[in-house]
Formats: structure tokens, sequence, C-alpha cells
């Protein structure tokens, strides 16, 4: 009778450790599955569950702060959903413009028989106040056009119309306002409306050699549908770019917390698989925060390798914060729950 029992007990505890390696698997398995993402669909577990919280996800082309910098030869696209927090759209690029160039904001329809009317605010250019800008910048047509654009500015608004097949590979076709830039600069400006006449209709910011409809430049633009692209045109060479789709800060707290609850599980899930095996309590916390933190440091450098992603300490930092708390809360259960089963044992 005692032999049947230990094997029952033996039995238990093989599928209660078989359970927890299948758990454990299969929740590594959705953390890579989340890190493999490109920067258009990152982390789309967690972006799904965002979207189910708050439904007003990404800035859909309107309210969208995009910054552009020049710094020699080198270039840096950002945007923000409020002006504060930064993202880079990707790794800064090289792209060889001579010294004085053209820098201002670029309208097209994506529709040569359509006017795109695009509004920005909070311009700005190395700091010069938007009163300047008004004084300083001409707006005119880039290439051939169907109807004729236009660029006014307002109490801080500046409402451009452009119309245009678009501005990627040439010949292009758009309405630009813009000045004159000597060397390094940045530009900055919010996107708070824009019509939607094409999926490909874009409105952003420019800085480009000539008014030649073959010129070289560099943008950083929004579509009407939220999706904000850094794009790159040198010589004869085609155009390049990288897309970021804009989810406001809401959404970005969100997802981090799920990885702070992906971790949480997994420490817990760690922690009782080693404490099955009869390994003392020290031994078992332990291993579980060695194991998250070698799988949190692993995944953020397997996002180097995926196209648009970059590694982020503040996302180990996340990660291990979230095995820690699962750690403590785990610990903090089993002591009750020994406190109370003893307790009744002693009643009784």
């Amino acid at each position: 009778m005692m032999i049947k029992n230990s094997n029952k007990s033996t039995l238990k505890i093989y599928i209660r450790l078989a359970v927890f390696i299948l758990l454990i698997v299969s929740l590594l398995l959705i953390i890579y599955l989340a890190s493999s993402q490109n920067s258009t669909e990152s982390n789309r577990l967690s972006s799904a569950l965002a979207q189910l919280v708050n439904k007003e996800t990404s800035s859909r082309g309107k309210g969208v702060y995009l910054k552009l910098v020049r710094k020699d030869d080198v270039f840096t696209g950002y945007c923000s959903s409020n002006g504060w927090f930064w993202h880079k759209i990707r790794d800064p690029v090289k792209a060889e413009l001579k010294r004085n160039v053209l820098i201002g904001l670029a309208v097209t329809s994506r529709s040569d028989n359509k006017l795109c009317t695009a509004k920005f605010d909070n311009v700005k250019v190395n700091g010069i106040a938007p009163s300047s800008v008004q004084k300083s910048w001409i707006g005119m047509d880039i290439g051939k056009v169907n109807i004729k654009g236009s660029s006014r500015h307002d109490n801080g608004v500046y409402t451009i119309q452009g119309s245009g097949t678009d501005f990627l590979y040439g010949p292009d076709g758009f309405h630009y306002y813009y000045s004159e830039l000597d060397g390094n600069g940045i530009i900055t400006a919010r996107l708070t409306d824009m019509d939607d006449t094409h999926t490909w209709a874009k409105a952003g910011l420019m800085i480009r050699e000539s008014q030649d409809a073959k010129s070289k430049f560099v943008d950083v633009i929004s579509t009407p549908n939220g999706l904000v692209m850094f794009k790159w045109r040198t010589g004869s060479k085609p155009c390049y770019k990288a897309t970021r789709v804009l989810d406001n800060e809401y959404n970005i707290l969100i997802r981090k917390a799920f990885h702070f609850l992906e971790f949480l599980i997994l420490s817990v899930l760690i922690y009782l698989l080693v404490s099955l095996l009869k390994a003392k309590r020290g031994i078992a916390i332990a291993a579980a925060l060695l194991l998250c933190t070698v799988f949190a440091g692993l995944d953020e450098f397997h996002q180097t390798f995926v196209p648009g992603r970059t590694s982020s300490m503040l996302d180990v930092f996340i990660d291990i914060s979230g095995a820690l708390f699962g750690l403590f809360v785990i610990n903090i259960v089993l002591l009750i729950t020994s406190k109370t089963r003893r307790n009744q044992k002693y009643k009784s």
C-alpha cells in the first residue's frame, strides 16, 4: 500500500514538473515571438492588449510631433506624441548633402488632381521664433504638379496645401515651404491635421539640397493613417526609408507593464519548478532570478538583429523588476499558506 502511495506521489511530482516546464517553454516562446517583430509590428501581443484597454491608439496622422536633426552629414529622425519624449525612428543615416541646404515643411496629396491640406504648429528651426519663420520662408511647388499649392501662416499655425505625385523615388511633385540652412540644424513641428487624399499622402519635415525635382533630400513625414516615415535620397541612388507606427505614451506604458508581467510569471514558474526538485528556498530564488536575468539580457541582445529594433537597458531593468516582484509575491503567499496550515493542524 505504501509503495502504491509512493508511486502516486512520484507520478504527481513528474506531472507537475512537466506542466511547469511546458508553461515556462510556452512563455519563453511568447517573449521570443514578441521581440522578433520589426519596428512597425513591435511587440504585437502587448500592442494588442494596449488596444483593448485604450481604443485611441497611435496618432493617426494628427497631433504627431516630428523632428529632423542634421549634424554634418549625419541625419536623425524622431517622432513624439507630446513633444517631450522623443522616439528615434531608426539609427542615424549618412547622407552627403552640401553645406547650404533648404529646410522646411513638405506636403503631397499623392493624387495629382487633389490638394492635400496639412496644418502645423510649434514650428522651430535652430531656435528661430515663429514670427521670424514667417518673414524668411518661401512657399513653392517642387516638380510638376497638376494643381498649384499654397502656404500661409496665421497666429502660429502653418497651413500648407500641396498636390503632386509624391517625393520618394523622383522626380518629385509636392509643395514646399522652406528657408535656407547653413550647416548643422534642427527642425521640429507638430502636424495637427492633414487631409486623407491617399493612403500614401505625406506631410512633414524636409531638408533638401535644391528646388530641383530630383534633388537629394532627407525627411521625416507622417501619412493620414499615422505611419511615420524617415526617408532619404542621395544622388542617383533610390530613396531609402524606415517606418514606425507612433503609439501614445499610454500604450507604451501598457506594453512595458506587459513586459513586467511576463517576467513576473516566468520567475514564479521557475521558482516553483526548482522547489519541486527539493531545492532550498534560497537556491530556488537565486536560480529563478539568475535565469530571468539571463533571459532578459538575451531577449534584448536578440532585438539588435531585428530590423528597426534596438536593445534597451531600461527593458532589462523592467524585466528583472518583474522577476523580483514575482519572487517576493510567491514567497509571501507560500509563507501565509504554510502558516495557515500549521495553525489548522495545531487546532485539530
